[in-house]
């Protein structure tokens, strides 16, 4: 007898989407625009005329208007609410640079896809305590994509440049569309909490800045109480098979009978301290910023060429110790960029510093109005903000910050 074959069962093509980072939108809006007002007056002429002529091709053409508002409302309107949506980590950012924001897109609709969605951050919130101040940071994100299909993932980003240092706040997302017609456009918003923080904006240095480190390599050497390769005796060891034989101390090898290597001390890098003071006489709003960016620039360029630099803002009770590395820059720049510059500056409390760093250390001092030579050690370099020639490419300067150097 012949076999009976089982019928076969077609692959599924369904795709499964993440959605467990995506976040689902809390509200919706419509908002009806100035061309749909105009639309929507046209259609009561429409339903006027036709009620009190009785004439069939007014009667048509008033379908055909409600019929173009249902769609443009509805068609929209059901897509949105199938996008789910996410940003990406905002990275840090500098004053004049530019900031990517990314967003990434799911529409989880079987059936119906989605057309000309602009995202943008809203600058908005129900409660005051929630609303995000990025405004007072850089122009309003937008970014724009044209169309995501059914069972789609995507991602959309948008440029902007900050204008101005501090920490960032966002928090709401909205996803728009006037698809099809432009009548009446679609919203919905998504709650998305984030945080970052702008930095100081980048100045370039005169070539005389080398002085300075200079200064440093003859002020700062020290000796590091750690075991490395250097030139100073740190101890002896019993020697080890493998050790080089150059490293032998043969005298005392020979007093003890046992073969000891010697032990050097690990260099330590030279130390710049950089104070700022905020409070000087004379000081503006504008030379504060530039203060704080000749900082952030003196700190970038001693970290460049391996120098431990200290951070040192008495009037803001800061003070972040000697270290190397990119990591050390990237907290002074974020001190840097967190000082708040509306409160107005507290007058600098005479300094307790380490006596090395008092006497033996480099110490720059940058003065955002008139220098004062109570700020700091007596043979800290010192630098105005007000007469900045002498440190700052003047021809280079960013505009924002070129009133009080001119």
């Amino acid at each position: 007898m012949p076999r009976s074959r089982a019928p076969r069962r077609r692959a599924s093509r369904s795709i499964r989407l993440d959605l467990s980072s995506y976040s689902a939108p809390v509200s919706r809006r419509y908002r009806v625009s100035l061309p749909g007002w105009l639309y929507l007056a046209t259609t009561i002429f429409l339903a006027i005329g036709a009620v009190n002529s009785q004439n069939n091709l007014l009667f048509w053409a008033f379908g055909l208007a409600i019929g173009g508002l249902l769609v443009s409302g509805v068609l929209s309107g059901a897509a949105l609410m199938g996008v789910r949506l996410r940003r990406q980590p905002v990275r840090q950012a500098r004053v004049g640079d530019a900031l990517t924001i990314r967003y990434d897109l799911i529409n989880r609709n079987r059936v119906v896809p989605a057309f000309c969605l602009t995202i943008s951050e809203s600058p908005s919130a129900r409660i005051r305590s929630e609303r995000p101040n990025w405004p007072g940071h850089f122009p309003q994100p937008r970014a724009f994509v044209v169309s995501i299909s059914r069972r789609e993932a995507l991602t959309a980003e948008t440029v902007v440049w900050p204008t101005r240092r501090g920490r960032v706040s966002l928090r709401h997302v909205d996803v728009s569309s006037a698809f099809p017609f432009g009548l009446v456009r679609k919203s919905v918003r998504f709650v998305l909490p984030a945080e970052a923080i702008v930095r100081p904006q980048r100045i370039e240095l005169r070539a005389g800045i080398s002085d300075l480190n200079r200064r440093a390599s003859d002020a700062g050497s020290q000796i590091a109480a750690t075991i490395g390769i250097g030139d100073d005796y740190f101890g002896i060891r019993e020697y080890v098979h493998g050790d080089p034989l150059r490293h032998i101390a043969w005298r005392p090898s020979a007093r003890t009978g046992t073969l000891v290597v010697r032990q050097t001390c690990s260099p330590s890098p030279t130390r710049v301290w950089i104070a700022l003071d905020l409070a000087g006489s004379g000081a503006s709003d504008r030379s504060r910023e530039l203060a704080i960016a000749i900082a952030a620039a003196i700190s970038q360029h001693a970290i460049d060429r391996r120098l431990a630099v200290a951070l040192l803002v008495p009037g803001a009770n800061l003070l972040e110790l000697p270290r190397t590395g990119p990591l050390q820059l990237e907290r002074i720049l974020d001190h840097l960029a967190l000082i708040d510059a509306d409160a107005p500056p507290s007058r600098a409390r005479p300094m307790v510093l380490p006596t090395r760093a008092a006497t033996r250390e480099t110490f720059v001092v940058v003065h955002a109005g008139q220098t004062d030579a109570s700020i700091g050690p007596a043979r800290a370099a010192r630098i105005s903000a007000l007469r900045p020639e002498t440190i700052v490419v003047l021809e280079r300067l960013p505009a924002t910050l070129r009133g009080d150097a001119a």
